[in-house]
């Protein structure tokens, strides 16, 4: 009974892996075809660009706050809040900023798609019964390497895109800010599926051994 329900829970987990990849690569796709051909369109029409910016505001007396008892205190904002800036403007200024997006939308359809397909393949192998192989470990650290490069070069190139799209622009009352580096949360993530991945290994490993023992 146990073993029925783990191969039905692991087809239902396979079923949504591969609705999932199908998802993103359509989705993604269109989406990549969309931003190839904005800058196609007419160039000289007024359009709407709209980014968003990590910014740190100057003058903060507007935001007020009070006690129960009515008294006034401060409020003040330590770290940059993320905002949206629109902005009216032509196509044919906007088409460089559209180009650069280019890339950024390609590189995470990529990644996207990596790591659910190393997902679907451990996912197989756990269906066929041999989840301890050497494959699955190096599946595994590759998992760990593409959600390193989605996370943490994703975000960065973001950070660059907000930078670049911000050009241009003369703000009032704050500034821009833009934050690089590497997550703590993600860090833990990836430390945990290496040391997975050495299990797998060692899995794989006493598997063989015990083989040639027989």
């Amino acid at each position: 009974m146990e073993t029925q329900v783990t191969a039905r829970s692991l087809k239902i987990l396979l079923l949504f892996l591969n609705l999932s990849w199908w998802t993103t690569l359509i989705g993604g796709g269109l989406l990549l075809l969309i931003v190839i051909v904005i800058p196609f369109t007419d160039r000289d029409a007024t359009v709407e660009r709209s980014f968003r910016a990590e910014v740190n505001l100057k003058d903060t007396s507007a935001f007020q706050v009070k006690s129960t008892s009515g008294e006034a205190g401060s409020i003040e904002f330590k770290e940059p809040i993320l905002a949206k800036i629109t902005l009216p403007e032509t196509r044919r200024t906007q088409s460089t900023e559209d180009w650069i997006l280019i890339p950024i939308v390609a590189f995470a359809l990529g990644i996207s798609l990596w790591f659910i397909h190393l997902l679907r393949q451990i996912c197989r192998s756990v269906r066929d019964g041999e989840p301890f192989t050497l494959i699955n470990a190096k599946r595994i650290r590759l998992l760990a390497l593409a959600l390193f490069l989605g996370t943490v070069l994703g975000d960065n190139l973001q950070s660059l895109f907000r930078m670049f799209a911000a050009r241009g622009v003369q703000p009032d009352g704050f500034t821009f800010s833009a934050s690089f580096g590497i997550g703590g949360e993600i860090l833990f993530l990836v430390l945990i599926l290496m040391v997975l991945s050495e299990v797998f290994r060692l899995g794989a490993r006493m598997q063989e051994d015990q083989k040639l023992t027989i």
